[in-house]
């Protein structure tokens, strides 16, 4: 299990154990169909890079949600 701090993080998977598991399920197929989105060329704007720091960003605010201090 993680213990990474909010601030130390520098991927959604450093907060998983701030995360309920199904917000971890849904943050796994999420990037596996946008990784595959990207494979295929769906979308050329958006990299693998951008993916998880929108991952991180939406974790962080997830992880919030389900504190039991928030």
């Amino acid at each position: 299990m993680n213990t990474t701090h909010d601030d130390d993080a520098t991927t959604w998977r450093d907060l998983t154990d701030q995360l309920t598991p199904e917000q971890v399920q849904r943050f796994e197929h999420q990037e596996r169909l946008a990784l595959s989105s990207i494979a295929f060329g769906h979308n050329p704007n958006e990299t693998a890079e951008d993916i998880a720091r929108g991952s991180l960003t939406e974790a962080r605010w997830k992880r919030s949600r389900t504190s039991p201090t928030a």
